[in-house]
């Protein structure tokens, strides 16, 4: 069932699966999920602002990063490399 005032699954609903094989457990209304071996479970206002900060964070390491690809002329095995810009301390204020 979805409470249609916030658009979330309501108490009511049964536990579903979410993408990233994620889920949604119904009788105590929180989300969990995997990584590697990390196991993180939020309620559904936690996990909101988990994702709010998380998003910041990849907003400011997109702008960051740089992949530089290269080639072997010799043998053709494909590098990547992650080139890191830190932020100037004015960046965030």
């Amino acid at each position: 069932m979805i409470d249609e005032k916030e658009n979330l699954p309501s108490l009511g609903a049964e536990d579903f699966e979410l993408p990233h094989n994620a889920w949604f457990d119904a009788e105590t209304a929180t989300i969990t999920f995997g990584i590697d071996k990390i196991t993180l479970s939020f309620t559904v206002d936690e996990f909101l602002v988990f994702v709010n900060e998380m998003e910041d964070i990849s907003t400011v390491l997109q702008q960051m990063l740089v992949k530089e690809k290269e080639e072997c002329p010799t043998c053709g095995t494909h590098l990547e490399y992650i080139m890191v810009t830190p932020p100037a301390d004015s960046d965030f204020n």
